[in-house]
């Protein structure tokens, strides 16, 4: 249930209006009245009640000045006034302060219980869209976390690819994609970058460097043949360099 108050400075309004209105049915929890504005603003800062029903013209504060102190403090609590003011001024200010309603003495509980009825509906409508949103937004957090953990594991598994098949001339991400995997290899290649940061062919040309001098430390200039099939250029010896000197031994991108 919402909760509602009560601001006036009769008695008899506040006693009349908690009596007749029927709270219950219209999913209402009369919590509280006050008889002045400073007093209900104690009220509401404390409560934070969904509804105010209040006068203007009140002792230490009118009911305004209440209102624009309330937005001040950031509370979302609607206001509807019940004065038997119909200035136009009062009418001015009031739906600068968003008030939802404004209702002029003498009325009876049939237009206050409507006023009231309407203020319910708008609030339980713009909750389910606050929720939807909410929904929405945790629904979209959901997607990317799964997002995020489906591409590490797709780019764990080209790089135990890669090592696996360093030599497989025919290595790319199209045949990863195509033999191990079975996905769609430019899904593979986005998921890549954002998670590595550079591209595929980069990332493999960058291992096969690395690969090749590990095995230029182990093999004698005149097997260069081996390295290059065994980082997967086949039969090209001739993409591989090496200086005079063994330690300087380098391989060409």
């Amino acid at each position: 249930m919402l909760n509602v108050m009560v601001v006036d400075d009769e008695r008899i309004i506040v006693e009349g209006l908690t009596q007749i209105i029927r709270w219950g049915e219209l999913g209402l929890n009369l919590i509280g009245h006050a008889y002045d504005g400073k007093s209900a603003l104690e009220m509401i800062v404390e409560k934070k009640p969904d509804i105010v029903i209040t006068d203007i013209k009140m002792p230490r504060m009118d009911g305004l000045q209440m209102i624009e102190a309330v937005r001040s403090k950031g509370i979302s609590t609607h206001f509807i006034i019940l004065s038997g003011f119909g200035e136009f001024e009062y009418a001015k200010c009031a739906l600068r302060l968003e008030v939802k309603d404004y209702l002029l003495k003498p009325c009876n509980e049939k237009e206050v219980e409507m006023s009231l009825k309407r203020v319910v509906e708008e609030i339980l409508i713009n909750k389910i869209h606050k929720e939807e949103k909410e929904n929405k937004r945790v629904e979209e957090e959901i997607v990317e976390v799964q997002d995020e953990v489906i591409g590490n594991i797709c780019v764990t598994q080209i790089k135990v690819c890669v090592e696996k098949y360093i030599s497989y001339s025919e290595l790319s991400l199209k045949w990863i994609a195509e033999k191990h995997l079975y996905m769609n290899p430019d899904y593979l290649s986005k998921q890549f970058v954002k998670v590595t940061g550079e591209k595929f062919s980069s990332y493999l040309n960058r291992i096969r460097v690395q690969k090749a001098k590990e095995l230029l430390e182990s093999h004698d200039t005149e097997k260069m043949v081996c390295v290059a099939e065994e980082i997967g250029l086949g039969h090209n010896p001739c993409l591989l360099y090496t200086s005079p000197s063994p330690r300087d031994r380098s391989v060409s991108r």
